[in-house]
């Protein structure tokens, strides 16, 4: 039960932050629906997700992709700037 904790913990990270970069853009309405933007299935997002236990060790590109549209639905690409700075610090 604890690591469902952690996962979900993590995954609430990535929420916050991925929403306080998408305030920083200049016209948030300049895109109405976002749930076609996905996350860039790069190193660094597939080390951070391994890492925190989101994704198992060799995952496909589509497995990282489908995850983030489980964790967010409404906008999958959300967590892909914290996931990789998270990467890149691991």
């Amino acid at each position: 039960m604890e690591n469902y904790k952690e996962k979900k913990k993590v995954i609430g990270h990535l929420i916050r932050v991925g929403r306080k970069k998408l305030s920083e853009k200049p016209d948030p309405q300049l895109l109405k629906d976002y749930s076609s933007i996905d996350i860039s299935p790069d190193v660094q997002v597939r080390k951070f997700f391994i890492k925190n236990g989101l994704l198992r060790e060799g995952a496909s590109n589509e497995e990282l992709i489908y995850l983030a549209r489980e964790i967010y639905p409404a906008y999958p690409g959300l967590s892909d700037f914290p996931a990789w700075e998270g990467g890149k610090n691991l």
